[in-house]
Order: structure tokens, then C-alpha cells, then sequence
């Protein structure tokens, strides 16, 4: 999963791209949840359709998905270590483990 906060007509959105071998599909949309240890970040799609597309050069899914986001929550973002980040649609749970450069 890569993640970048862009703005768009004067709103922050955070830009997600997800790499997988999963093809997601959704009419209900997704969250975010970003964990450390009882602080919680929980971040909803901006769009309910939710859709991968097959990419032959790397022969995975690529699903963009861009959430609403505030000022406080970039901050929260870009000061939080976060551990985890929980991805959710249809009602699973994909778990993401924090790697920083």
C-alpha cells in the first residue's frame, strides 16, 4: 500500500494505491484504520465503487482508493508512528504491517 495526502479544489484527500494479488470490488465503499497501541486514526472512502484493475507489467491488481482527511488527521499522519494499518471492504479485514523509510 502506498499512501500520499494531495489536495484537491482547496480539500486534503489521502491518495492510496494497494499492489496485490486480490482483485477488490465493492459498491459500499472502505476504511482505514490506522493503529498504535489505543490511539486509532479510522478514515471512510471518499467514493462507494470501489474497483482493482489488472496491471500486466507487474501481473497484480492495482486498486486506488482516495479518503477524506483534515488538516488535524495529515498531522496526526505525519507525527504518529503508527504499527498497523487495517484495511476493510465487504466486510474483511486486511491487515498491514508499518514500514518506514
Amino acid at each position: 500500500m502506498y499512501l500520499r495526502v494531495n489536495e484537491l479544489g482547496g480539500f486534503l484527500i489521502l491518495e492510496t494505491i494497494i499492489v496485490s494479488a486480490t482483485n477488490f470490488k465493492s459498491k459500499k465503499g472502505s476504511a482505514l484504520t490506522f493503529i498504535s497501541g489505543a490511539d486509532t486514526l479510522k478514515l471512510e472512502s471518499d467514493e462507494h465503487k470501489v474497483e482493482s484493475d489488472f496491471s500486466k507489467t507487474v501481473n497484480k491488481s492495482i486498486t486506488k482508493i482516495d479518503y477524506n482527511i483534515s488538516v488535524e488527521e495529515v498531522d496526526d499522519l505525519k507525527e504518529e508512528k503508527y504499527d498497523e494499518v487495517h484495511f476493510e471492504i465487504n466486510g474483511n479485514d486486511i491487515l498491514f504491517s508499518v514500514l518506514t523509510s
